[in-house]
């Protein structure tokens, strides 16, 4: 059973990476300032930076997560 912390963290993490995601979708990973994203997501900047230590992380984590997909295909 995953504790409320965990679960907290998790929503904050996804949070921040879908705001991420869609405002690099919409205007460009360069014309996309990590302050908004942070603002978008609900959070601070240096909540942003604790879950996220760079601004490449934010798109790379996504990569991330697929690396066994294309095994699978």
């Amino acid at each position: 059973m995953t504790g409320l912390r965990e679960l907290q963290r998790r929503r904050v993490h996804e949070a921040i990476s879908a705001a991420a995601v869609s405002l690099f979708l919409e205007r460009g990973f360069d014309a996309v300032p990590v302050t908004e994203i942070a603002a978008a997501a609900g959070v601070s900047k240096p909540t942003l930076f604790k879950y996220f230590p760079a601004k490449e992380d934010l798109v790379l984590h996504r990569i991330a997560d697929h690396q066994e997909e294309s095994a699978r295909v």
